[in-house]
This record gives C-alpha cells, structure tokens and sequence, in this order.
C-alpha cells in the first residue's frame, strides 16, 4: 500500500471531526510523520486542541486556523490556502481502515525516510552512521498487533452506540429488513443460489439500494465485462434490454402482480439513461465498476484495488460487491477449490472488518438445490465454510410454479445477530433487473407455514 499525501490529508481531515479518531492519532501519530511543514503545523493545531479540550475542533477548526495563518509569513500563506482547499474537497473517510493501517504507516515512513538518509550517508561513505540510521527504523516495530479499548474505562463505544444509527444500509427488501433491520458496518453478506437463480442480480440490487440510501458502492464482477453489469445498472434504474418498443413487464392490479405487454423506454435511449443515472447521483453515492475474468483475482488483488481507488481517487467505498467466491484465484499454487473459496471468503470477511464497509459477495448452490424448494446451508457447492464465516446468508430458490409468476424464494440460512430460517418470497422481473418488485413473510422458522408450490 501506498502511504501517500492524501492517505496522510485524510488523517488529518478526520481528526477535525472525529474526537476519538484524534485522540488514538495524538497517541500514535508523531507529527514528522506527516512529512510536509503545511501538514505538521494543521496537524499540531489539532494536537494541541486536543490536549487542551479533550476533543476534535469541529468547525471550530477554521477559527484556529486562520488565527495561526496571521503568524505565517505572507510570502507563504497562498500555500496554506492551497492546502485548506484540498481538504475541502475530502468527503469521505473511513476512520476504521485508516486506524487498523495507521501502525503499517508509520513504519512505512520510518523506513522509507531511513533508506534516503542511508544512501546519502552511503554516498558520502559513512557506512556505521547508514548502519546505525537503518537499524534504529526498525529495531523497535511500532506495528500493534491489536487494537484494543480498556473495557471498564472506554465509553466513547458506548456514546457512539447511542447516537449513531446501527444499520449502515437496508436491502430495501421490505420483508428481510423487517427481520435482519439492515447490514451493518463491517459484515460480509453471502448470497446462494444455483445457476441462473439471479445471485448477481441479487449484488446488482444490493449496490443499488446503497446508492438510493447515499453510500458509495465499488462492484467487482469475476464474471461479466464491467459494461454488462454496467448496462444491468441502468435496467435497475428503469429501463429495458432487448427489442425497443412493447415487453412484457410486471405491473401490479387488482391487488396481485401480472404480465403485461406495455410500450416502456429502452437503455438504448442514452439521453433518458444518462439524466435517470444524473437523478441517481443526487442520492450522493458514487459507484465504481470493476471486472476481471474468472480465476485471475483473489481477495488480496481486491485489497490492493481498494487501496489504488483511495489513494488515486479518494474513494472509501461503504459497501463492495463482489461477483463470486467460485470465480477468485487462489492465494497460492495447487490450491483446491474448497479451499481457494475458504481462503478468499475470510479474506473479503477481513476486507469487511479491517475497512468498516459491507461486503456482499455469492456463492453457488450444489444439484441438491437446483431442484429444492428451499436452498438450506448443506446445499452450497464446494465449500461449506463461507456459513460460519458471512454475517448472513440469504439463499435464493424458486419452484417451477413460482417460475411461472415471476416469483422466487429467499431464505435465510444463517443470520448472526437472530435467528434464522425465515422464507420471503418477493416478485421479480429480471427481464427488467429488478431483483425485487415485492416481498411478503411466508414461514417464520424452517418448515413452518410454508406454501405448498
């Protein structure tokens, strides 16, 4: 990973407004680690607020500032201006992931800094003093292996818990939120099905609904070009694929959903498809697409995407799709499948956890379930382990009857904060890519209250 300015501006962007954040930054960030004279006097500003008020600035940071710029020689406050400005223009930061990189980025400095140093001293054949300065970088490793609060002293987890709202995002699945209440910061969700069963237009939704709800969505697809799920975007937003003119769409009447063959607008229309994604950006998400064909990525060449979008263009995403678990490389040669789903499950789970963003990914379901009304964990091809690792995991099935009205099955085999073993079944049009028109609770618990079809 890259440390570079902007990793170092968005230290200190959240120190103005997030007090805890500061407080961890003043414990463990020295001020020369902000490398640039501009960033180490911002960042001394609000290292000595802190001391002295036991909390971020806020928007009382201007007024320091611009009480320290009066002492700054005038030749040189255009250059303060400057950098106020490119703090401005940082909107996102995720703390979190900042915070579990922050140790990793102080002894990239360090030694960096030390090898400049070295091969001066080298040049000027100073060989104990190029000895002496490498070895001081790295005799005392300033990486923690942990972090870590004080139980029964820290309650800044507490007051965040109460002020804060605990889900990141809804699926905008009426019925699942009315049970899971949402995803929050840090989960990985799995979704199952068989082939054709509409895993990725179940992620399409997801990163859909994040946009609807203002979070910036990247979606990594393993499988499709990136303008395939791109044009699936667009029908989720409204508009069609295929022959222009009339489609049989799902419209629903006389309190139930039917076909019905209707003139609608089409993707090919540019002008329509660009004001409606105009319309969609006003949410305030930003969304990223991504595709690399099957067998050639792992969770590591994610995390190492995810780090060239922050550190080139300054997006922290709050959600990551990625489309799916069977189509990631290993992480090492002559790996199984089980265990190249395994490895790559847990390390998107890290990407999670380390990032604070919500992880949705698939996998598929074995023949069992190609024919089972209800797609139960023992069901899941190759590898079982992604059940104990995900946060969630909704299955999708559908029966032939179900087929035949556009409907499908969602059931959830395993949910860690309640119980599990709800089927939901919703309306869909996927001629449309809409994953979900409506939802309804058909069996509270595995079994029970089922519908027959």
């Amino acid at each position: 990973m890259e440390f570079n300015n902007h990793f170092l501006n968005c230290i200190i962007f959240a120190g103005i407004v997030d007090t805890e954040f500061l407080r961890q930054i003043r414990q463990n960030f020295p001020l020369d680690a902000f490398r640039s004279p501009i960033r180490m006097s911002v960042a001394s500003l609000l290292y000595d607020y802190v001391d002295e008020f036991k909390e971020s600035p806020g928007d009382h940071f201007y007024d320091l500032f611009y009480d320290f710029i009066k002492t700054v020689p005038e030749k040189n406050r255009r250059l303060y201006d400057d950098y106020i400005g490119i703090l401005r223009k940082i909107d996102n930061v995720n703390t979190q992931y900042i915070l579990s990189k922050i140790y990793q980025a102080i002894r990239h400095i360090r030694i960096e800094e030390a090898l400049a140093e070295c091969a001066r001293l080298v040049k000027n054949k100073r060989y104990d003093d190029a000895e002496s300065t490498f070895l001081n970088a790295i005799k005392n490793p300033t990486r923690k292996n942990f972090l870590y609060i004080n139980y029964f002293t820290e309650k800044d987890s507490i007051i965040d818990r109460m002020s804060e709202e605990p889900y990141l995002m809804k699926s905008m699945i009426g019925a699942m939120d009315d049970i899971i209440g949402g995803f929050r910061k840090g989960e990985t969700i799995v979704w199952v099905g068989t082939p054709k069963a509409g895993k990725t237009f179940g992620l399409i939704s997801m990163a859909f609904s994040a946009l609807l709800q203002g979070l910036t969505v990247v979606f990594i697809s393993l499988e499709l070009h990136r303008y395939r799920i791109s044009m699936r975007m667009d029908q989720a937003a409204g508009f069609l694929v295929g022959k222009k003119g009339k489609q049989n769409i799902m419209e629903y009447s006389t309190g139930s959903w039917r076909k019905k063959l209707k003139r609608v607008d089409s993707i090919f229309d540019i002008d329509k498809v660009m004001k409606t994604r105009e319309t969609l950006a006003r949410h305030g998400g930003k969304l990223i697409i991504a595709s690399a064909p099957g067998n050639t990525k792992n969770y590591k060449d994610i995390e190492l995407f995810l780090d060239e979008l922050e550190m080139s263009e300054g997006i922290i995403p709050h959600v990551v799709c990625v489309d799916y678990l069977r189509n990631m490389r290993g992480t090492a040669r002559e790996q199984k499948r089980k265990e190249k789903i395994s490895e790559n499950c847990l390390g998107l789970v890290g990407i999670a956890q380390q990032r604070g963003c919500i992880v949705h990914t698939a996998q598929q379901g074995n023949r069992k379930a190609m024919s089972a009304k209800v797609l139960t964990p023992d069901m899941i091809a190759d590898d079982v382990d992604p059940i104990g690792y995900a946060d969630v995991i909704p299955t999708i099935c559908q029966t032939e009857s179900e087929e035949e009205r556009n409907e499908a099955r969602i059931y959830l085999a395993a949910i860690r904060e309640s119980a599990k073993g709800a089927q939901i079944r919703v309306v869909r049009d996927l001629a449309r890519g809409q994953f979900h028109l409506d939802s309804e609770l058909v069996a509270s618990e595995w079994g029970k209250n089922a519908d027959n079809d």
